[in-house]
């Protein structure tokens, strides 16, 4: 285990979730409004029908005073609301199953980032249970304090190593 997380490229894993993250976000944002797609339309519908009566409001002076388009369209929310087509089981479905997809993605982030911790406080000698567990409960803020307490060790160690590019012993 712990020879495997040395050894792990963590700029293709996180490359991999990126590509990944990114994917589930253009396919979410395309299957959504696919799937809500009678609400968006029917609302659309709904808020042409208000503007038309607010015209003609306007039009024939009916209209409180300094009511504008923003204070009647919130009066007519509430009423759209009951005109719309209730969600069915898909449309839920899309969307806490994309809700999942993305905590699956945020997970995977987050346990790679604490490897990655791991293997970088080993090779620079430092205590890696306390990195560790740093990067899994604080995942980003803990990269940028052990970047930050770090400093120059890893270019030091690449160094003693040849310049290379192996893996040095632990230090």
């Amino acid at each position: 285990m712990k020879e495997n997380l040395i050894t792990k490229n963590f700029k293709r894993a996180f490359i991999t979730i990126l590509i990944v993250a990114l994917a589930s976000c253009a396919i979410a944002g395309a299957a959504i409004p696919l799937s809500l797609g009678t609400q968006i339309s029917e609302a659309s519908v709904l808020r042409q029908q208000a503007k038309l009566e607010y015209q003609k409001e306007l039009e024939a002076g009916t209209l409180p005073d300094g009511m504008d388009w923003d204070q009647y369209e919130d009066i007519y929310d509430e009423q759209w609301e009951d005109q719309l087509t209730p969600l069915t089981t898909a449309n839920y479905a899309v969307i806490y199953g994309f809700i999942a997809l993305g905590a699956v993605i945020l997970a995977w982030f987050w346990v790679t980032t604490a490897q990655w911790l791991y293997k970088s406080a080993w090779l620079a000698g430092m205590d890696v249970r306390l990195w560790t567990t740093l990067g899994a409960c604080f995942n980003l803020i803990a990269v940028v304090v052990f970047l930050a307490v770090r400093g120059h060790k890893i270019h030091l160690l690449h160094l003693s190593a040849g310049g290379n590019g192996e893996v040095p012993e632990k230090c």
